[in-house]
């Protein structure tokens, strides 16, 4: 298994990454977001299971893969600035910094359900486990 992780910075320091979050969860492009991580768990990409974390100066998102290709995919799908819609994109508009970088991990997918939380439900509207629209 192939732990992705997604390390966002904000970029000006008189903005705190909360603040930024902020602004997305009032922002109406959640459909497009719960579009992208959809398509990403349908196309098995990624599972559908994330952890977080934060720490002072940063958030870490690790999603997960079940190889190294799959995890390539994500990550170039999720930093295509050229695509319509990518997170890269998305975190740009809110000066949010990403950096990537996989690890192998050593488990399986049932015991990372049992550690994670689900990435997206679109029944529910939910991504990250937040409800959409707030």
């Amino acid at each position: 298994m192939i732990a992705i992780d997604v390390k966002m910075f904000a970029i000006n320091s008189d903005t705190t990454l909360t603040e930024n979050q902020k602004i997305l969860l009032t922002n109406n492009e959640y459909e497009k977001i719960m579009n992208f991580f959809q398509e990403c768990v349908d196309q098995s990409i990624v599972l559908n299971f994330f952890t977080y974390g934060e720490s002072v100066d940063h958030d870490l998102t690790t999603y997960f893969a079940s190889s190294i290709e799959k995890a390539e995919m994500f990550e170039q799908k999720f930093q295509d600035l050229t695509a319509e819609f990518s997170m890269r994109k998305f975190w740009n508009e809110f000066a949010i910094d990403v950096s990537i970088s996989q690890r192998e991990v050593d488990f399986d997918e049932g015991t990372l359900a049992n550690s994670g939380a689900e990435l997206v439900n679109t029944e529910q509207s939910k991504i990250w486990g937040y409800e959409y629209p707030l």
